[in-house]
């Protein structure tokens, strides 16, 4: 109930849902039900290639964008106060420049995709989002019992397909 997405502040409808479903939450726990607090991050989508977009130009000398990627994951120096930063720079200039929007479009589609070095280096990006969120949900109070995101998904993906749709499954 939680529902933030990764390198973006939260707005007041992140705290709104977020409270509401607290209260529920303690609710369903005061009549005795076991209840799980999901904060379920928002870790895809077009905030991913925005921000990885904007680093690239800010530090083209990152392994990250290197094309003889070596599967390194070296730190980066990034904190929640840049990713305030990066984002609406990153957002702003797409939504101004289409070559610009049609990159991220690119770098969004590989995350998807599952490319190493920008799923490495966002997943570094969620960390100190995530860091940053749970601070302010412990402004709220609010507390989660897990923290996981649409990315945890991926690898029940197949086999739910497989499920849903077997026909496109029966040669395997």
């Amino acid at each position: 109930y939680g529902g933030a997405n990764a390198a973006k502040a939260l707005h007041v409808g992140h705290m709104r849902s977020a409270n509401i479903g607290e209260a529920l939450k303690r609710l369903y726990k005061l009549v005795g039900h076991d209840v799980i607090g999901d904060v379920h991050l928002g870790d895809v989508g077009r905030q991913a290639g925005m921000v990885i977009s904007e680093l690239k130009i800010r530090h083209p000398e990152w392994v990250f964008f290197k094309e003889d990627y070596d599967g390194s994951n070296p730190k980066i120096d990034i904190t929640p106060a840049d990713l305030g930063e990066i984002y609406p720079t990153a957002s702003s200039a797409a939504k101004e420049n289409e070559e610009r929007m049609e990159e991220v479009r690119e770098i969004t589609a590989l995350i998807d995709k599952g490319y190493k070095p920008y799923v490495d280096l966002w997943k570094q990006i969620i960390e100190v989002s995530s860091q940053d969120i749970k601070q302010v949900y412990d402004m709220l109070n609010c507390e989660f019992d897990l923290w996981e995101g649409e990315m945890d998904s991926y690898k029940y993906i197949e086999d739910t397909m497989k499920i849903l749709n077997p026909n496109l499954y029966e040669s395997e």
